[in-house]
């Protein structure tokens, strides 16, 4: 059974923290438990929804910011702020991301206009 391998791991790595020579063996343990961990999801149906650079669709994903971009990555995902997963098929948690929005054009300060901008040049004749 895949869970019970995967408990041993956890368990095996349980104090080898203590007796770790420095931090690169800690963090390939933790690499090694997080490939493992992320392995047996899989094979139990769970997958990270695979969304950056793809259109954007509700259904995957929930948009948190937008940043304005070109037009080419108008509509498009920048970026994932919280990976969405799906089980079986079946989005469980939709990722939340950054969307590319279009810029925003600059008005220019509007200055006072005349009587004769705003009435026309005939009004007071």
């Amino acid at each position: 059974m895949p869970l019970l391998s995967l408990g041993g791991h956890f368990r095996a790595s349980d104090g080898s923290g203590d007796n770790a020579q420095d931090v690169k063996q800690v963090a390939v343990g933790l690499e090694f438990l997080h490939k493992n961990f992320s392995s047996f999801l899989k094979s139990e149906g769970l997958t990270p929804v695979d969304i950056i650079g793809k259109p954007f669709d509700p259904h995957f994903a929930e948009a948190v910011e937008q940043v304005e971009v070109d037009n080419g990555q108008v509509g498009q995902v920048l970026s994932e702020i919280q990976k969405g997963y799906s089980f079986q098929g079946r989005v469980i948690r939709p990722a939340r991301v950054r969307v590319g929005s279009p810029k925003q054009v600059k008005k220019s300060v509007n200055k006072k206009k005349s009587k004769e901008e705003v009435y026309g040049k005939n009004y007071w004749n």
